[in-house]
């Protein structure tokens, strides 16, 4: 029989069968040595400890396997909502926060503090699942706002969008964002501005994204697209401005004349 300290002792050392990803981190300021210093090593799958990787491969293993295509893009859509928060980036919340036994990703960052929390996959996937959150409660409320279904479009196939769906979408570079939209043709936006660097929107989206892309290439990040700028980055600061001034012409020839604000 095992004492539990010899079993935790073997951890590092799981040996899991199932596929996870073994990519380097991408070579990016936010990337930093003492980072990797203390995930442990110098590829993605240093991001969990070994137990919950194995957990992780094996959840994602049995979601790929579904067949009906709609509950497994929702069942991924759960699982990608829980991967930073079994990450070792997690940190435990304070007692304040009267939220006993969970955690948080303190700082949208690339940074493993001295206060770590290991949160179970499985736990953290059925929240993502059912949860107040979760994707269960986000598909009810969808069938009760378009009780006869949603049309849904992918502007990217034709390079437009189409007038008769109810959603369109696609991931897009807003430089082109012409070829998919006339002038004056939409209501309003919500945007995110990239800050300067200030949050590593596209480097952290690596987190998730490492999973998908086993999938389908088309979720390989183009970490040259992003408009940032930040201290060993080789965008110049004017260079910056020029793709960002752009973006927000874009963006104002798609709206109307006159908004109400």
């Amino acid at each position: 029989m095992r004492l539990p300290c010899q079993l935790a002792q073997r951890l590092p050392r799981l040996r899991i069968r199932d596929w996870y990803p073994r990519d380097r981190f991408p070579s990016h300021p936010s990337v930093t040595h003492r980072f990797l210093t203390a995930a442990g090593g110098n590829t993605i799958d240093y991001l969990w400890t070994r137990r919950n990787l194995a957990i992780l491969a094996a959840l994602f293993k049995e979601i790929t396997a579904v067949t009906d295509a709609d509950l497994r893009l929702q069942l991924l859509s759960a699982f990608v909502q829980s991967l930073h928060l079994c990450s070792k980036m997690v940190i435990p919340r304070h007692a304040a926060a009267n939220r006993d036994f969970s955690g948080s990703w303190g700082r949208p960052d690339y940074m493993i503090r001295r206060r770590q929390m290991e949160q179970n996959p499985v736990d953290v996937f059925w929240r993502s699942c059912t949860g107040r959150q979760g994707v269960q409660p986000m598909m009810r409320d969808a069938v009760a706002r378009f009780p006869n279904g949603i049309d849904i479009h992918d502007a990217r196939t034709a390079g437009k969008v189409r007038k008769s769906a109810q959603i369109n979408y696609g991931s897009i570079d807003v430089a082109d964002l012409d070829d998919y939209l006339a002038a004056e043709s939409v209501d309003f936006v919500i945007t995110d501005p990239p800050y300067a660097g200030l949050v590593r929107y596209l480097p952290l989206s690596v987190v998730w994204l490492c999973w998908l892309e086993h999938l389908d290439r088309k979720y390989k990040p183009d970490l040259k697209s992003e408009i940032t700028v930040e201290r060993g980055n080789p965008t110049s600061r004017q260079h910056y401005r020029r793709r960002l001034r752009n973006a927000f012409k874009q963006v104002y020839r798609i709206l109307p004349d006159e908004v109400a604000w």
